[in-house]
């Protein structure tokens, strides 16, 4: 059996990665998850934006909605940005797809947002404390990938990944650091002491349940 380097979060064509595409970007050549990432809400969200996303949502190559969520850095106004990930999670419940989410400085406000909906939800790039790891855990649909911070030594990543339920653990590249998917899995395989094989073996169970067929 071939060997699949699954990379739940990509910016760039890859060949086993869910390629993240912005609504008003070509639809790709392979699967892919869109949405309105909390930075860009200000730019890319006229209406006609809006209604592309939606249609190519239903695109049967996008297999997730996002990556979407909540960014205290943003311009966009926080009330309105819950407001418009709210609409994302509504989407993603009606075309029964996960959501991929970016969160920086608003896991208090996500977290509880997400535990009034019976989604399924993939926190990307996953780096937190212990503290919200743990509430976090507590929702069963959530899955946690984790990326270019196994690379960094003294790194919450590390971590938040040993003490991951295997059964709910991605990885990911995210792009942009020089970094392959292969070496996230290897990192990953070293952190988590375990046989390589295994570790594929679980996470391809997880896409299954997540994503079903690719």
């Amino acid at each position: 059996m071939s060997v699949v380097y699954f990379n739940l979060h990509t910016h760039e064509p890859q060949p086993n990665g869910l390629m993240n595409v912005h609504p008003h970007e070509n639809i790709p050549n392979q699967i892919f998850s869109t949405g309105f990432h909390p930075l860009f809400l200000e730019k890319q969200l006229p209406n006609e934006n809006w209604n592309l996303f939606l249609e190519k949502s239903k695109h049967p190559l996008c297999k997730a909605i996002g990556e979407c969520g909540l960014d205290r850095r943003a311009q966009t106004d926080f009330d309105e940005q819950i407001d418009w990930f709210e609409k994302h999670i509504k989407v993603a419940m009606e075309l029964q797809k996960p959501l991929i989410i970016h969160c920086v400085q608003a896991y208090e406000t996500l977290l509880p947002i997400l535990e009034k909906h019976e989604v399924t939800a993939i926190l990307h790039g996953f780096n937190q404390n212990a503290q919200i790891h743990h509430q976090a855990l507590r929702n069963n649909n959530l899955y946690f990938s984790f990326g270019k911070a196994l690379m960094q030594d003294q790194n919450n990543a590390i971590e938040r990944i040993q003490s991951t339920p295997l059964e709910r653990i991605f990885l990911e590249t995210d792009d942009g650091a020089g970094i392959d998917i292969e070496q996230i899995y290897a990192k990953a395989v070293e952190l988590l002491k375990m046989d390589e094989s295994k570790l594929f073996e679980q996470i391809e169970k997880n896409r299954q349940l997540v994503f079903g067929d690719l």
